[in-house]
C-alpha cells in the first residue's frame, strides 16, 4: 500500500507529541466542531467568555452552502500566504 503523504506528515507531529509524554484528552471530527471545542471549553478555565457560534471560521461550503462570513484573505497573513505559495506554486500553474 502506497504512504499517504498527507496523514504521514500528520502521524510524525503525533507520534513525537506522544512520545515526549503528550496526551490526548479529546479528538473530534471537524465536522462537529463547535460541539467537540466546547467539550473542550467545558473542561478547562479560560479568562474570557469563548462563544464559538459567534467566531467567524474559513467557510468550505461556498458556493453550495451559506455565504463566507469574512474574505478568506482574512484569516491569512501575508507570510501564510507566501509559505502556500511556495509549498503549491506547481499545483497553482497547472490548475
Amino acid at each position: 500500500m502506497d504512504s499517504d503523504i498527507l496523514w504521514s506528515a500528520m502521524s510524525g507531529h503525533i507520534s513525537t507529541f506522544i512520545a515526549n509524554g503528550g496526551r490526548y484528552n479529546a479528538i473530534f471530527a471537524t465536522e462537529q466542531f463547535n460541539d467537540g471545542m466546547q467539550t473542550v471549553l467545558d473542561g478547562i478555565e479560560t479568562a474570557h467568555t469563548v462563544a464559538l457560534a459567534d467566531m467567524p471560521r474559513f467557510n468550505e461550503s461556498e458556493g453550495h452552502g451559506p455565504t463566507r462570513a469574512h474574505p478568506g484573505d482574512d484569516y491569512f497573513d501575508d507570510l501564510a500566504r507566501h509559505l502556500v505559495y511556495e509549498i503549491y506554486h506547481r499545483d497553482f500553474e497547472l490548475f
